[in-house]
């Protein structure tokens, strides 16, 4: 409200004050005066509005990315590592390292997922990645971050 309406809230405050000891919040000066609240009310508002349209854009940029396959989504980090083994097999294997390594239990989740689902049959990681929500959302995060770290890699080599 400071730099933006030219409304100088340390002079209300200082004149809500009046000279009394101990410190007034600038929330309980806004309150007291009709022209500041009018001023505030629809500022909170606007925030408000920004901020559930990220959270909009978010949700929908992830819901993008899970509708994605799990090819589409590990594809560009199989790009960036320069990685010619059969299907990619060498990426897909460090991004499983990396997910241990961030204390995700491949195993224990096929397992759950199994039982979750009731199929009795084994089921491998990747089957795992395309039909659990959750392991998806991790598989990717996974993917982003190794894929920053191998554009990292690349700025640094080329500087």
């Amino acid at each position: 409200m400071d730099g933006q309406y030219g409304v100088c809230l340390d002079q209300y405050e200082k004149e809500y004050k009046n000279g009394a000891e101990g410190r007034v919040s600038k929330l309980e000066v806004i309150s007291v005066h009709d022209n500041l609240r009018s001023l505030f009310e629809p500022i909170l508002e606007d925030m408000e509005e920004a901020c559930r349209l990220r959270e909009e854009k978010e949700k929908a940029v992830e819901a993008a990315m899970l509708n994605r396959t799990r090819q589409e989504i590990i594809q560009p980090l199989i790009d960036a590592r320069n990685d010619h083994s059969i299907y990619g097999s060498a990426t897909y294997s460090a991004v499983s390292a990396r997910m241990r390594k961030k204390g995700i239990d491949i195993e224990a989740e096929k397992e759950a997922y199994r039982k979750k689902k009731g199929i009795k049959r084994r089921i491998n990681r990747n089957e795992l990645f395309d039909n659990d929500a959750d392991m998806k959302k991790i598989f990717a995060e996974t993917v982003a971050e190794l894929l920053h770290e191998a554009g990292k890699a690349d700025h640094e080599r080329a500087s």
